[in-house]
């Protein structure tokens, strides 16, 4: 069993949520009610003083972080578990996730910033004849065998298999994320990786 944390922005609230939920024989904890109009400041204050009263050794489970930044921030903090929902917004938007997992990843560069894109937006007429895959690089079904122009027709027609080749790269590539965030909490470099990903990427 997961429990929840509740207490809106209240931090005394949260607080005493957080304690009495740590006595409780439990598999694990959900943080409920965030990403719900609070800032960003208002949200880390609140996950700090949670995470400060319960047990490291047990599931911490934050929905709401579904971003590649909100996810980054959330395991800086100490979260472990995320809800997949970000992939499917992406998906049936009409957008494919592009942003590069290391430094050596293909990437896209924003022609007004220099800073890297982390998705892009296949209804756009910009890829109406673009015969290249979303990334070159990309392992997946879709990269493999189907180009931009392809999926924009798709995706203008709202052809259901739209969302089946999107969900396919989508879920691919948050998939290679996470395994990038394994490795480089395992060579002890998360701390780096996190500062080059918000420092490169929009």
């Amino acid at each position: 069993m997961i429990v929840s944390i509740q207490g809106t922005n209240n931090l005394k609230d949260r607080e005493k949520s957080a304690v009495e939920c740590a006595k409780r024989n439990v598999f694990g904890f959900a943080i409920g009610g965030l990403w719900m109009g609070e800032n960003e400041e208002e949200r880390n204050n609140i996950l700090n003083i949670i995470i400060q009263n319960i047990p490291s050794n047990k599931i911490r489970f934050i929905p709401g972080a579904t971003t590649p930044f909100d996810i980054l921030d959330s395991i800086l903090l100490g979260f472990d578990l995320f809800e997949g929902s970000y992939v499917n917004y992406l998906t049936t938007n009409g957008y494919a996730a592009v942003f590069p997992i290391s430094e050596n990843s293909e990437n896209i560069v924003e022609k007004n910033t220099g800073n890297f894109v982390s998705k892009i937006q296949l209804f756009d007429k910009q890829y109406s004849n673009d015969l290249s895959p979303i990334l070159n690089e990309c392992p997946c079904f879709t990269c493999k065998s189907h180009s931009r122009a392809y999926l924009h027709h798709l995706v203008e027609c709202r052809e259901m298999t739209a969302n089946i080749l999107l969900d396919i790269h989508n879920s691919i590539h948050f998939r290679n994320f996470f395994d990038k965030i394994r490795e480089e909490i395992k060579n002890e470099t998360f701390h780096n990786y996190v500062k080059w990903f918000k420092s490169n990427i929009i």
